[in-house]
């Protein structure tokens, strides 16, 4: 089962430092994405992504779980290869998949405000929330992303 951002971060701070790694990894295209879409320009989106990540990674050692010892905040990026009424299943990155719970109180974002209809199989989404006991995600916003590809920076 792979390990949770909050448990990546305890590893990390016990110092194993590919735990860090595995959390850039993770998070590195979904933010980097997120950011291009507000920006719209390569070269600042990944001066402003570098600098996220620098920024993350000082500020590590204040991090704090909640009392129950779960992250008290989820993000989720990736592709629906499931869908119902009240939740979407996203396949991740790294090839996991995530359960998303949403009601009508989520807000669903596009280019102008969405419905649960809005969302599709084989779209790719970034889901905010409540991060549960179970690895599942209750969502507050889910955002209908556009194709957006990270360039190679070997090319």
């Amino acid at each position: 089962m792979q390990k949770t951002d909050s448990q990546l971060i305890s590893d990390y701070l016990k110092g194993e430092d590919s735990a860090f790694t595995c959390l850039l990894e993770r998070h590195l295209k979904p933010t980097y994405n997120f950011i291009y879409r507000l920006v719209g320009n390569q070269e600042e989106t990944k001066d402003i992504t570098q600098e996220t990540f620098v920024k993350v990674w000082q500020n590590l050692k204040k991090y704090r779980p909640n009392r129950e010892g779960q992250e008290s905040g989820g993000f989720s990026a990736g592709q629906i290869i499931a869908k119902d009424e009240k939740s979407v299943t996203i396949k991740m990155q790294d090839g996991s998949s995530k359960i998303v719970f949403y009601s009508e109180s989520t807000k669903i974002q596009k280019t102008a405000d969405g419905t649960g209809a809005d969302l599709a199989i084989d779209q790719e989404v970034t889901a905010s929330g409540a991060a549960n006991s179970d690895g599942s995600l209750t969502a507050q916003t889910i955002q209908v992303r556009p194709d957006v590809q990270i360039p190679n920076p070997n090319n």
